[in-house]
């Protein structure tokens, strides 16, 4: 939090949460993304990792009717609010579009949470917005490395965790390889979720 303030005090032209929309911008995430790059960035085993060659696009615009406006009164009522988005994929530089990455299981950083690592990325049929610009991609952008990821459209303290042991359950030796989780899910989990908290192991 005292980083965002900051940089919205320091830019305060870019917009770090959406208006019409309960998630944070793509601005954020690219921050976002960084820090945890400075925090992983001298690890051994990231310098052992194996890389892959990603690209990110020019900046474009993204207009979206968020998940506050979607079933509410104002729906189709007010003009779409506009973002700035840069997509990460594979495929050429410049103006041609980009495959998005898929998650990979065999990776050594695990990205687990709630719909804050699905925004941009899950695609806008789903109603998060657009595919190659979220999370998992701006990360996968500058560490070079693809994530494994488990996320989840509401708890991403209990339904995420219960996901995350069916997956591990279901590939023998799953954590041997993981080195590194990053688990993201909003605050309000500790304020306004009425989940049972339960404890839930990573394996059987």
């Amino acid at each position: 939090e005292p980083i965002m303030l900051k940089h919205r005090a320091d830019n305060p032209g870019e917009k770090l949460w959406c208006e019409q929309d309960a998630h944070y911008s793509p601005r954020a995430i690219e921050i976002i993304a960084e820090l945890l790059k400075q925090e992983i960035a001298g690890k051994d085993w990231y310098a052992a990792a194996e890389k892959v060659e990603l690209t990110r696009s020019e900046p474009k615009e993204l207009k979206i009717e968020g998940d506050q406006i979607v079933g509410s009164p104002w729906a189709g009522k007010v003009p779409k609010e506009a973002l700035t988005v840069r997509y990460v994929g594979t495929g050429p530089a410049g103006g041609g579009a980009l495959d998005p990455v898929e998650p990979d299981v065999n990776s050594p950083i695990l990205l687990v949470g709630d719909s804050h690592t699905l925004v941009f990325q899950e695609g806008a049929s789903s109603g998060m917005h657009c595919q190659g610009a979220g999370l998992l991609d701006q990360f996968a952008f500058d560490l070079q490395v693809i994530p494994d990821h488990v996320g989840v459209r509401g708890s991403g303290l209990m339904q995420a965790r219960r996901n995350l042991f069916q997956k591990a359950a279901s590939n023998p030796g799953y954590w041997d390889k993981k080195k590194l989780v990053i688990w993201v899910f909003s605050v309000r989990e500790f304020t306004q979720s009425f989940d049972r908290i339960i404890s839930i192991p990573i394996e059987r």
